[in-house]
């Protein structure tokens, strides 16, 4: 199928025929012979509505409403006559074409990886590890000890995408389902009681008809701020997404960033508090040199994710301020970057391994023995502060 060039069945013979037979339709793009940039195009043509290059040329194909296409793979050649390509080189394709695979107006997107050819774990785990992240992997080692396989889909912390997983696990024949919440919150607890195990990961919903997985979110933070308290610093800003009513990773990491100031007889300072719209490099940087800039006076720096941290360290050195001489920084979650930073980063390491092996456990008890009638548990992951050079280690 092609979205431009002479095929045998070309996308809007394929729609068709998708809309005729009541079908959802899934489209693979080629990452072993296509560009990038004919992927994206193929997104927007598709469905964007508007006005675009892509949307004109649909409507002159033919079309002028856009379709909804929700699932998209990412590569079907990856191995055979597509390029036999090495797991680490197909991830970062996949991490690269899927940047580029939008979200055009309501339609969102799921983003599915090409596996291997065969039964090759080795592969699918560096897939895996390297294009989706370190909990997804310790959940696929976790599950291979019990035999199960794993399917992941990327829901894009999207509300409708999560409930729509839910609703259709049972009809894609999974046995069971852990689901990372992102857009679900408290108000969703009830799209919860299905007739399927479950176990949900994540800060939004506590107390659900369901098992639940959990960091450490206000206690870690309060031993990240106390560390800082701890080697001097008395005036600790805490760089951290949107506050609002709803209770997520920010809300949860101030909370705990709040207790440690009141525990050390501290003020909490509201002009300390820098809250962003994005979790990024880019937009932690751009905070640290505005902090500078105004003459905000710190002496430390709470980050509430290590990408966020890394933007800090950057955004102190643009403009000048020495880490950890003048300002001490410490970041969330410890990824593999903050070790080899200049200055390597300081962090919290929240047990990815325990969170995923034991929400794997909980949702093979349920699977094996149809233990939907057994109280649900409420799983908080250990933690350790990981003293680096950013804080003076």
């Amino acid at each position: 199928m092609s979205r431009t060039g002479a095929s045998t069945l070309g996308t809007h013979e394929f729609m068709a025929l998708c809309e005729l037979l009541g079908a959802e339709p899934y489209i693979s793009g080629n990452v072993g012979s296509g560009t990038v940039q004919e992927m994206s195009e193929w997104v927007e043509y598709l469905t964007r509505d508007g006005d675009s290059p892509m949307v004109r040329l649909r409507k002159a194909n033919g079309r002028d409403e856009p379709w909804r296409v929700k699932y998209w793979g990412i590569g079907n050649e990856t191995w055979g006559c597509g390029g036999n390509m090495r797991a680490e080189y197909s991830a970062d394709l996949a991490r690269q074409y899927a940047t580029y695979c939008r979200d055009h107006g309501d339609n969102k997107l799921y983003r599915i990886a090409s596996g291997a050819s065969d039964a090759d774990y080795k592969w699918t785990e560096t897939l895996m590890q390297q294009s989706y992240g370190r909990l997804a992997t310790a959940i696929i080692a976790a599950a291979e000890g019990h035999g199960l396989r794993v399917s992941i889909e990327q829901t894009g912390a999207s509300r409708e995408n999560e409930l729509d997983v839910l609703s259709m696990s049972r009809n894609r024949l999974y046995d069971g389902l852990i689901l990372s919440t992102v857009g679900m919150g408290a108000a969703d607890v009830e799209r919860l009681k299905v007739d399927y195990p479950v176990v949900i990961l994540g800060e939004r919903i506590f107390g659900g008809p369901v098992d639940h997985v959990a960091m450490p979110n206000v206690e870690a933070s309060r031993a990240a701020t106390r560390h800082l308290i701890e080697r001097g610093c008395r005036r600790i800003a805490m760089v951290c997404g949107p506050l609002g009513d709803e209770v997520d990773v920010s809300s949860l990491r101030f909370t705990g960033y709040r207790q440690a100031l009141l525990d050390a007889g501290l003020p909490v300072d509201p002009a300390l508090v820098q809250s962003m719209d994005a979790f990024t490099m880019r937009a932690g940087a751009r905070r640290a040199r505005e902090m500078v800039e105004s003459g905000l006076d710190i002496d430390g720096v709470f980050c509430a994710t290590d990408t966020m941290a890394m933007g800090v360290l950057r955004g102190l050195a643009d403009a000048g301020v020495a880490v950890p001489g003048q300002v001490k920084v410490i970041g969330f979650d410890n990824v593999e970057e903050s070790e080899f930073l200049v200055p390597s980063l300081s962090t919290i390491d929240p047990d990815h391994d325990a969170m995923a092996q034991r929400a794997v456990d909980l949702l093979a008890d349920r699977m094996e023995r149809d233990e939907r009638g057994r109280d649900q548990e409420e799983f908080v992951s250990s933690y350790t502060v990981v003293v680096r050079e950013s804080t003076g280690g």
